[in-house]
Order: structure tokens, then sequence, then C-alpha cells
């Protein structure tokens, strides 16, 4: 898995750079300072996740996240300038391990001395609970240790930080990650505490340019990738197939005698399971790719990316032997900006394209839900009544259902009520309430009977379902059944006979 850090200083031009670099899978995990911000919203950045703190002032860290690793958001560790989540991966050898990631900002102009609060106070967590730790610091220090041309009063305070919670400091050599016209110094830190180190590799600045002052570090972390996402599209099923499986797999259904609620529900279940095999078997699988082309880099972008990328390395050498008014440098200024204002003007032809296309009233609609979305908006990590947090994704959502209904048995608690009472032999968990479920049950069989069956046929018919099945949308998303209309609407006669 590979992690990026980098300040994006706010610009604009430099997020979409990283967004471009993120859309060709060149990297996993985005730890960014200062990102691009509109409406106190962090933007610019798509095809991923964005976890933020929406708190009252403008954030100024932010995680950059693929959709297909499996992360909780730590909220009591995410302020303005800390944003922090847990990951869980696994190793080569298979073991599930967690690591806990921190994106972190150290003003320049604040009045307390670095680190903040929540950085101690998540260090100590993480060093308590034996929590591997990831923090991607822009510090604003200058010191030594880390390369830097001298060392300041900052810097001090942070090194001590480091040296009492026992971190490591993973930078290698001298090598600049902030550059502008007048210096180059090393700013941006990556600490980690010492069980996780070993398993972090290739650290690096990269010398490419990232239209930011700040400089992009990449490094790895040893763990197997995420799980490809398989799916089918229905668009492409081979409706000949579909119809001679689904025929074979309804053979016998109508032979099964409908007396009571478990008859139905097993006749139900069969159906289900002779559809969505059918659709199975008559459309491929395959792998749901995220690489996918950036509409907005065109050819004109992509040369005047490599023109920049050579000044970019010839002004590098300049600038090191301090000759700021050299015209390779010159030059490379003026076009680095020339290349920011194009990608500019590139994003927004690109968005009125995308607008002018848009011909139905339906991919309007679907347009204004996306754009209406807001993708900050997650689960993450909840404080319960005795002052702890929830560890996982799964306790969260357990926590919401006790405390927004209070009284309710989840599935999961009934199966295992029922597995120890199996397991132990004891009386049936519904007790003395027997037989007042044997009359239920007697009621119900009576209800598909008689006056009720009568009613039930004057609400429900034939005509009425195939009606209701004809109005959707054919490849409309399915619900929990996985069977979306076009397969019933296909076969709609064969299916409403069964």
């Amino acid at each position: 898995m590979i992690l990026n850090q980098i300040n994006l200083q706010h610009c604009k031009a430099a997020s979409a750079e990283l967004s471009r670099r993120f859309g060709l899978n060149q990297f996993d995990i985005g730890l960014i300072q200062e990102p691009y911000i509109f409406k106190d919203k962090v933007k610019g950045l798509d095809s991923g996740d964005i976890i933020y703190f929406p708190g009252r002032s403008k954030p100024r860290t932010c995680i950059y996240i693929k959709r297909d690793i499996k992360y909780i958001t730590l909220p009591q560790f995410c302020t303005g300038d800390e944003t922090t989540i847990k990951v869980s991966l696994r190793d080569v050898s298979g073991c599930e391990f967690e690591v806990i990631l921190c994106s972190a900002y150290c003003p320049f102009d604040s009045t307390s001395a670095p680190p903040s609060s929540t950085l101690i106070e998540l260090t100590k967590f993480a060093n308590s609970s034996h929590k591997h730790l990831i923090i991607a610091c822009d510090s604003n220090a200058h010191n030594v240790i880390w390369g830097s041309s001298d060392t300041n009063s900052r810097g001090s305070q942070i090194f001590d930080y480091i040296l009492s919670e026992n971190l490591t400091i993973l930078n290698k050599g001298n090598e600049p990650t902030f550059i502008n016209s007048t210096r180059r110094e090393v700013l941006d830190l990556t600490l980690a505490t010492s069980f996780i180190t070993n398993k972090i590799t290739n650290w690096s600045v990269l010398g490419e340019p990232t239209l930011s002052d700040h400089r992009c570090i990449e490094f790895s972390l040893s763990s197997i990738p995420a799980v490809k996402v398989k799916f089918r599209n229905p668009r492409i099923t081979d409706w000949t197939k579909y119809k001679k499986f689904l025929s074979r797999n309804l053979e016998g259904l109508n032979q099964i005698e409908i007396k009571n609620d478990s008859s139905l529900n097993s006749y139900a279940q069969s159906f289900q399971v002779a559809i969505t095999e059918a659709f199975k078997n008559s459309c491929k699988e395959k792998t749901k790719m995220s690489n996918r082309p950036v509409p907005w880099f065109t050819n004109r972008l992509r040369e005047q990316r490599k023109s920049v990328r050579k000044l970019w390395n010839r002004s590098k050498k300049k600038v090191k032997r301090g000759l700021l008014d050299d015209p390779v440098v010159k030059q490379y200024q003026v076009e680095l900006t020339l290349y920011k204002n194009e990608i500019m003007r590139s994003k927004k032809v690109s968005w009125q394209r995308k607008c002018e296309e848009i011909e139905s009233t339906e991919e309007g609609s679907r347009l204004y839900k996306l754009l209406s979305k807001d993708t900050n908006v997650s689960i993450g990590s909840f404080k319960k009544s005795d002052g702890s947090y929830t560890n996982t994704l799964e306790e969260s959502l357990e926590l919401l259902l006790k405390v927004h209904f209070p009284n309710c048995i989840t599935l999961t608690s009934m199966n295992k009520i029922l597995d120890y009472r199996e397991e132990h032999g004891m009386a049936d968990v519904t007790g003395s309430s027997k037989e007042v479920n044997n009359q239920i049950e007697k009621l119900r069989e009576q209800a598909l009977s008689g006056y009720a069956s009568e009613v039930a046929d004057l609400v429900v018919s034939a005509e009425k379902v195939k009606h209701a099945i004809k109005s959707f949308k054919p490849y409309k998303s399915p619900g929990g059944d996985e069977i979306f209309p076009a397969l019933l609407q296909r076969e709609l006669d064969m299916g409403i006979y069964f």
C-alpha cells in the first residue's frame, strides 16, 4: 500500500494534480495538510473518500482514501488541525492488523508551543493501547535532526515531544520538502511508533512538481492489497441464456403447496434463488477498476506537464546554487503559472461540456443528487456512556441501535441467545409463550384461506403485479434480494405463473 503526504497550500490546481494521480492508482491514501477549501468544505479531490473534521473553523487537514479500504474515523482525535482514522489491513502472512493514521498541521502563528494537546493525547493513547501509529505532519519547525538548515525553538519543542513519546522519525537525508523562490527547507515530518517502522519502506521525497511549494512525500506500508470489488453489469446479460437457466431453475416450484407462513417464505426464497442463479450464470463477473481517466486532463495539459517537469529538474540545481535570477528559474515560474491556469480552464470547460450533454430530466436529477450529497457524512467512532469509544464500525452501529431503539433485540443478539440455549440444552427461548405462538400460527393459517384470501385476491391481481413491475426502470438498483426489475420484466409471464 502506497501513502502520500503533502501540503496543498489551499491551491485548487495542486488539488487537481493530486486527484489526477489518485485516479491513476499512483497511491492509495493521501495524508493532506491545507487542502483546497470552498464554503468551509474540502473540495477538488475526486474518486475517493475525504475525511476531515467539520468544525467551526476551516479544516486545515484531511485524509484522502480509496473506498475499498476498511477504516473508521476517530473523532476524539480530530480537530481542524488533526484528522485521525484507523485502518484495518492484512500483512503478507494474512494476519489482520490495525494502523492509526493522522494528518496533522502545526500552525506557525500558534500562541501555544507545538505539538497540540490533541496530538499528545493521540500518541499517549497509541502507546498505552499498543496501537500502530503513523503521523504525517507539517511541523513548520526547523531542526537539523530531520535535515533542516538550522534549529529553532519550535523544532526543539517538537523534538522533545518525539523523544518523550518514543516516536521514530522516518525522514531520510536532507532533501527539502518545501521550496519557493527564496528558500529550501525540511518542514514536513513523517513520524511513527516503533513497532510499525519495520513495515514502512521506500520513504522518499518525490522529484516532480506538485503545483504547491511543498513537495510530495511517498512511502509504502507492507500489506496485502484490498480485495478487488467484483460486480456484474446487467446491461450485458445474455438474455437467451437467462431464460434457459431460469426455466430449468423453476422446474418443480409449481408443485409446492403453500399452507402457512413457513412454506410461503420457503417458496419465496426458492424463487429468489432461481432468479439470481440464472442471472449469475448468464452475466459474467467483472473486477471494478478505479483507474478511470481524468476527463479534464487533455493532451495539451499532458505536454505542458512534461515541459514543466523538465524545467523543474533544471531549475532545482540553479536554486540550490543560489541563482534565483537565472533565466531557467524565471522560465520555470512562468511555465508553472501557465500550467496552473490551463488546469483551471480545462476543468471549467470539461464541466460545461458535461452539463451540456445532459438531455433528460433523469440525468439532471441524478447529477443534482450527487452534487447535493455530503460525502463527509460517515459513521465513525462513538463515545459510550462509560466514557470509552467504539473500536469498529459494527460496534458503532450496535450503539446507535441501543440508543435510538433501547428495547430492541438485534438479530445478532438473538442468534447468540439461541445458540447458547441450544448448546446448554436449555428450554425454548419463547418459554411460557409457546401456546400463544401456536394460536397465532393457527390464525395465520386461517388468514390464508376463506374470507381473507378472497379479499387478497381482489386487492392483488396478476394484472396489477404486472403493471407494478413494468412501471420500474429496468436497471433500477436492486434491494437485499439482488433482483432488479429487468430480471422480472424479461420473463414476466413465467414469473407471475410461478
